[in-house]
């Protein structure tokens, strides 16, 4: 051998015009999936627009199915009344994601809970019509489940020393003050244009010391979501795909709740 370097392979070069094939698997047509998901949720709400139906619960059943197809397991979907340990309870919201796994909610008869405001990733107001009473009821009711965050309690465990020095397992109590996320759909509304519907949300979420991370009108095609720390309040505006804007919106959202065990002795009166 000469000890001389070995010369560089040459790499053959790609004609200019081939682009490299997209191998095979499962994730276009899980996208097609879900968008196909998506597209007959929003179809079988249109039609429930054509119909003028004004049953809330119809359009809570489509709500609620569109975002179990995209939800992932972890998030339970539900309806009921918020609960702190202080003894305070909500008005009766709409759809509620919260959490089973550490959590364990009460639910009554016909499928209506309480829920510890310290399970609960977010929550949806349903309205057949957007007007201004619907906006001031879910603005009211957003600003009250975003005080009932004070009191948000968890528990964690560890060890500790007892007195004569032995390790223990002591339950220790942290604070999560996060508000809950907050939703509002409609299918109809009751403003000419964006712009009106817009006016309207900026007055009752100063007033009602609320913010909407994302609204939904399906019958106009409109998503509205609120920017955070905007003050006044202002709010990022689209037209079109607004269920798949919506059902992402909450995804996005409610995934920036960290979960733990909620402190149970504060609501059993167990604490010193």
């Amino acid at each position: 051998m000469s000890g001389l370097p070995e010369a560089p392979r040459k790499v053959p070069k790609r004609p200019p015009d081939s682009t490299p094939q997209r191998s095979p698997g499962p994730v276009p047509e899980y996208t097609a999936w879900l968008r196909s998901s998506i597209s007959s949720y929003e179809a079988l709400a249109k039609t429930i627009v054509g119909h003028r139906a004004e049953k809330g619960r119809i359009v809570e059943a489509v709500v609620k199915a569109a975002l179990r197809a995209i939800l992932p397991g972890r998030f339970s979907i539900g309806t009921g009344f918020a609960i702190t340990a202080s003894g305070k309870t909500s008005p009766q919201l709409d759809v509620v994601i919260y959490d089973a796994m550490f959590n364990a909610p009460i639910i009554l008869e016909g499928g209506t809970g309480l829920f510890p405001i310290e399970c609960i990733y977010g929550f949806v107001e349903v309205k057949s019509l957007l007007n201004g009473v619907a906006i001031e009821t879910a603005t009211k009711a957003i600003g009250v489940i975003r005080d009932y965050a004070d009191e948000k309690r968890y528990s964690v465990y560890g060890a500790r020393k007892d007195g004569e020095n032995n390790p223990v397992t002591r339950e220790l109590e942290i604070p999560q003050t996060l508000p809950p996320r907050s939703f509002l759909f409609s299918i109809r509304s009751a403003y000419p244009d964006i712009d009106a519907l817009e006016a309207k949300l900026k007055e009752a979420t100063v007033e009602n010391k609320a913010h909407l991370h994302g609204l939904a009108v399906l019958g106009r095609d409109w998503f509205l979501t609120q920017t955070a720390y905007s003050d006044p309040p202002e709010f990022v505006r689209y037209e079109g795909n607004s269920l798949a804007g919506f059902c992402a919106s909450v995804l996005h959202s409610i995934q920036s709740i960290s979960m733990l065990p909620a402190s149970m002795s504060r609501y059993l009166s167990l604490t010193r």
